[in-house]
């Protein structure tokens, strides 16, 4: 995501180096999410981006419920000002030569969110993705993602929809799909720790299967190739990889946390692995399940796994505490993605 006036406060010279840590060409197509409140700032800021060679689309972020978007008033912080959402689309639309996407949450009520949906429609917005929850229904309040919402939302405009929300894994999607008809799942949680959970972790290539471990270390590898600006995005990112591995040794943790480059990093993750393969001799080491990162916010037995209903996804915990306190008793999806 690109907050539009702080694209535009950049150097011209410096914005797609800063924004983009100059993108690899292997990385388009390209679909540039922006967020803001300025009509005027947001088709500057797209007009300028739309001249970089790959991008294809523009979407516009009218769902991030995090505290930085209530203080910047952008994200799902605009869905109560329809008029004005509906004004930055149309503009867009209107004066791009890109289509125009959209990305929402649900409004407190369904009649309220159907209405602006299909305002977005008219307004130009050519694929809306719908996050099944509102903006009040985030971390420790997450709860169950509202699918059915979703999937009269879909009955009901002309243009492809996209679901959000509730998918923990490859069953989800298939569950998704099937009870909502969307065109399309997209994943956020759930993909910033298993980037191959649309491919249930088998390169369609070579055939092979990769793990949580393999993961990270294949990200650390292109982070090698391609070094970003910050080295704490490196961090995030594995962190993630491997959550349940640093629940376990929470002393592998505190070294994540203070690894000062990608080979440092490295050796975590290699001692990771050196470390589950002993504890997993003559024991069962247990699944992900509420240990990966994605139910880190939920207690044990607390999480909602059943068939296809209305509300779908995580359901009905409290957070555990703060993270990197999890405790753990197995080593999770390290070894293998869930099925």
């Amino acid at each position: 995501m690109v907050h539009a006036a702080c694209y535009l406060r950049e150097k011209r010279s410096k914005r797609n180096e800063v924004f983009f840590c100059n993108t690899n060409p292997q990385d388009w197509p390209l679909i540039v999410q922006l967020c803001g409140n300025d009509p005027g700032i947001l088709l500057a800021a797209a007009k300028e981006i739309c001249r970089i060679e790959g991008v294809c689309a523009i979407d516009l972020n009218f769902g991030c419920p995090q505290g930085i978007a209530r203080k910047g008033k952008y994200g799902a912080f605009l869905l109560h000002q329809a008029d004005l959402v509906v004004r930055i689309v149309s503009t867009l639309s209107r004066e791009l030569n890109k289509p125009v996407t959209c990305k929402i949450r649900l409004l407190p009520t369904f009649s309220e969110t159907l209405a602006l949906s299909q305002a977005l429609v008219g307004a130009g917005c050519s694929l809306l993705t719908v996050h099944g929850r509102t903006k009040e229904q985030n971390k420790h309040l997450v709860g169950s993602c509202d699918w059915e919402a979703i999937r009269k939302i879909k009955a009901a405009v002309p243009i492809p929809v996209f679901a959000n929300g509730g998918i923990a894994d490859l069953d989800d999607v298939e569950k998704c799909l099937s009870f909502t008809e969307v065109d399309g799942v997209m994943s956020s949680e759930a993909l910033l720790e298993n980037p191959g959970l649309f491919s249930r972790n088998v390169n369609v290539v070579t055939g092979h299967r990769a793990n949580q471990l393999d993961l990270a270390e294949e990200y650390l590898e292109l982070a090698a190739q391609h070094p970003p600006d910050r080295l704490k995005c490196v961090r995030a990112h594995v962190f993630k990889l491997v959550f349940t591995g640093v629940q376990l040794f929470e002393d592998l943790r505190d070294a994540l946390v203070a690894a000062e480059n990608v080979k440092e990093m490295r050796w975590v993750v290699g001692e990771i692995r050196r470390r589950a393969l002993e504890r997993a001799q003559g024991r069962d080491v247990g699944s992900a399940g509420e240990r990966s990162w994605y139910w880190r916010h939920w207690h044990k037995g607390e999480t909602d796994r059943g068939s296809e209903l209305p509300r779908q996804g995580k359901g009905g915990g409290k957070r555990r505490g703060e993270e990197g306190g999890v405790e753990s008793e197995g080593m999770g999806c390290l070894f293998g993605a869930e099925d």
